[in-house]
């Protein structure tokens, strides 16, 4: 079975809001742009509640990097192959019952209830600054086929997930950076 390990980040996909962009060039840059939700917050952070789109765009504070939602750029190195492909069902982005969650945390647990949830999850999230589900992973045990081309390049598939569609990507590594706060 496919094992999700989310990648190790302070923020998360948001769930509510998403806008997932992938740009790609012939032997040039591979990126997955998103509005990046950073769920804790602390002196350093701005409590930034609303996302602001103008005429479908995103306004983007390039200057300031310490609001909650802000502009994120995953950036891909040694990229062989990506694909994207719309929402599994109605229901789900991919089929969920195909992988393996136990590496992902912030799952309710049996008996929670979703009150305590909140707050667990929330608290986990501020005291290790990293999100346990951030909706961006490694998929290990792939069975993504192209040839000894994935062994011998030591690619890794990457999975992002966005609201009605998902990206998966074959690459070396991959890097992320804030392109800046979205603000007002």
């Amino acid at each position: 079975m496919k094992l999700l390990k989310p990648l190790s980040v302070p923020w998360m996909i948001s769930p509510s809001v998403p806008r997932l962009t992938l740009f790609s060039e012939e032997d040039g840059k591979q990126l997955v742009k998103f509005c990046g939700f950073f769920g804790f917050e602390d002196p350093g952070t701005t409590a930034m509640d609303s996302i602001i789109v103008d005429d479908g765009s995103l306004l983007v504070n390039p200057n300031e990097v310490s609001a909650r939602y802000q502009l994120i750029s995953l950036q891909f190195e040694g990229v062989g192959w990506l694909r994207r492909s719309p929402q599994y069902s109605d229901r789900e982005v991919i089929q969920e019952s195909d992988y393996d969650w136990s590496c992902v945390g912030g799952l309710i647990r049996e008996n929670e209830d979703v009150g305590d949830w909140l707050i667990r999850t929330q608290q986990e999230w501020t005291d290790t600054r990293t999100c346990s589900n951030p909706g961006a992973y490694i998929v290990e045990n792939s069975d993504w086929d192209v040839g000894l081309e994935k062994t011998i390049y030591n690619l890794k598939h990457f999975l992002i997930l966005g609201d009605s569609v998902f990206i998966e990507i074959l690459a070396q590594d991959c890097s992320w950076l804030s392109e800046g706060n979205l603000s007002r």
